[in-house]
């Protein structure tokens, strides 16, 4: 099942020309082949759309998101997107991708752009979807990150560790973010 809903994802949203909506998660890990494919699919796609005088914001952050699946460093990507685009509603999507990718990785920075992207997509976001994303950053808050990436996980994968962190922390009664190893997460 997990398989599946990862191939839908990757065909779905990432291999199509649409829009990169602010609700969805673009974290989940890709494979080699996929990376290239994704990595082709965007350069083609920039090629496309700079010849049009269209706008490629969505497949430089497709490209982003392959380049980090490949262990590339993609600080510099991020960064010039973040100085070059104007609009609120497309900084956050930034935002919330590069965090994304780095929650994907367990690297400490990710909630701080998962914070600034979301703060900024508030007032883009039906109640539904505030919520949802609400939901999602208060659990994933809970996981132990740290300056050395983790081999990448997806969503479904986060959330079952936060959720198991913060089972662990209620039992105990502490309400303390759990403070042991951070590769041992079950305690």
């Amino acid at each position: 099942m997990e398989t599946n809903k990862h191939i839908a994802h990757f065909e779905i949203i990432l291999l199509q020309d649409v829009t990169m909506p602010l609700n969805l998660w673009y974290g989940e890990p890709l494979t080699r082949y996929q990376t290239e494919q994704l990595t082709l699919f965007s350069r083609q796609k920039q090629k496309q759309a700079l010849f049009n005088g269209d706008e490629c914001l969505s497949f430089q952050l497709k490209e982003m998101i392959a380049r980090f699946f490949m262990n590339r460093n993609i600080n510099i990507e991020y960064n010039n997107l973040v100085k070059t685009t104007r609009e609120d509603k497309k900084i956050a999507l930034i935002e919330l991708v590069f965090g994304q990718l780095l929650m994907s990785k367990k690297i400490d920075t990710a909630m701080l752009h998962l914070d600034k992207g979301f703060h900024i997509a508030q007032k883009y976001l039906n109640a539904t979807d505030y919520f949802s994303i609400l939901k999602r950053h208060e659990l994933l808050g809970v996981l132990k990150l740290d300056n050395k990436p983790s081999e990448p996980k997806s969503l479904s994968s986060l959330l079952v560790e936060a959720s198991i962190i913060k089972q662990f922390e209620t039992r105990n009664g502490s309400g303390k973010s759990y403070t042991g190893n951070p590769h041992d997460t079950l305690g």
